[in-house]
């Protein structure tokens, strides 16, 4: 190795190879945490979609989704958790889970969503009740569907919306 030229271009592969494998320590390690941010976000998304919508059956629980990843896309939260946990925004309290099989559909369709796969078909709602409540605010949203027990809104008033 007495060569200038040999000795420079093995210098070089080994710069090379020192940055590939460090390149891909950090890939490593952001798939990690991408992985571990994905699965908190499934499982906040899956706790309300069970919590809020287990009866509703799959397309209930879907809409659900839908409002939750419709608020994310609108920035009113960094993530599906905050989304979920913001104040006054959803009615339920965690509790145990009972019923094995709305939870795998909850967690299913939670994995669905936040990957972005699931069809939106609530038509962008960001808001939703209970078709037995009537809260003050649904007067002024444009109604977007109703799926099962639920009716969902979209953000754009009604009034505008019938220009």
């Amino acid at each position: 190795m007495s060569d200038p030229l040999t000795a420079a271009i093995v210098a070089i592969a080994l710069r090379a190879h020192a940055a590939a494998e460090a390149a891909d320590q950090q890939t490593r390690r952001w798939a990690a945490q991408h992985a571990a941010e994905r699965l908190r976000s499934v499982a906040c998304v899956a706790e309300a979609l069970y919590f809020e919508a287990r009866g509703e059956g799959a397309r209930g629980m879907a809409a659900v989704a839908d409002v939750v990843e419709n608020r994310v896309a609108e920035g009113r939260g960094p993530d599906e958790c905050a989304v979920v946990r913001e104040p006054g925004q959803f009615t339920y309290r965690p509790g145990r889970i009972g019923e094995p099989a709305s939870w795998a559909a909850s967690l299913a369709l939670a994995g669905l969503a936040v990957d972005g796969l699931l069809p939106d078909v609530t038509g962008g709602a960001t808001y939703y009740h209970a078709s037995y409540v009537h809260p003050a605010w649904a007067d002024v949203l444009r109604r977007t569907a109703t799926i099962g027990l639920h009716r969902f809104y979209t953000t754009v008033p009604a009034r505008l919306a019938s220009r």
